[in-house]
């Protein structure tokens, strides 16, 4: 082991998947919502996306269960590519 340098745990399924839920309950705490009860009128709201690091911002289009979750930047507009989990009203 070199000196001066931390050692690092080895990371298993079960620690990521903790360190997951953590972030979840922190994220829940802070206000964020299951995305599964955004609006669903064309409204936008921020987003957290599983595979991403970012807020982003976003709209449900379509209908329920059906429809998509289109995130919107620098003036464009596509269908979010990873699995949106939580959002969060603008106006919180």
């Amino acid at each position: 082991m070199a000196l001066g340098r931390p050692t690092k745990a080895k990371v298993t399924e079960q620690s990521a998947l903790e360190k997951m839920y953590e972030a979840y309950s922190e994220l829940r705490r802070l206000g964020w919502q299951d995305a599964i009860y955004c609006p669903k009128d064309g409204t936008h709201f921020q987003s957290v996306q599983l595979g991403s690091t970012g807020i982003h911002d976003c709209a449900y289009q379509g209908e329920w269960p059906d429809g998509d979750y289109m995130t919107f930047d620098g003036g464009d507009c596509y269908p979010s590519s990873n699995l949106v989990g939580l959002f969060r009203l603008y106006n919180h």
